[in-house]
């Protein structure tokens, strides 16, 4: 599970952070249940990707940031995070995915 944690806000954007897990490959950020954005482990300039900024209103909340990590050669491990903590909006459980178990979309 991802600790998300408010950086920063404005009237119409919140900008949130976490820690990055072990073997993260890539991330997908949610917004009301809606994907808002996807994004690579790493900013442009190499240093981890630890945070993301959204519109509050355009879904708005709650947010949730996805996290896939490589957990062997074979599987993968979703790392989710919602903000605020209180919300029970789930996108997937953390449990290990393996490619003949994820049918393409």
């Amino acid at each position: 599970m991802l600790t998300l944690a408010k950086i920063s806000e404005t009237n119409s954007t919140i900008t949130i952070g976490w820690s990055p897990p072990v073997g993260i490959g890539g991330y997908v950020f949610y917004a009301n249940g809606q994907i808002a954005s996807v994004a690579t482990a790493n900013l442009k300039d190499g240093s981890p990707r630890n945070s993301v900024k959204f519109s509050k209103t355009s879904p708005g909340p709650p947010f949730q940031v996805v996290a896939v990590c490589r957990s062997s050669q074979a599987g993968f491990n979703l790392e989710v995070g919602t903000y605020p903590s209180g919300s029970s909006l789930v996108v997937y459980p953390s449990t290990a995915l393996y490619p003949s178990e994820v049918s393409p979309v």
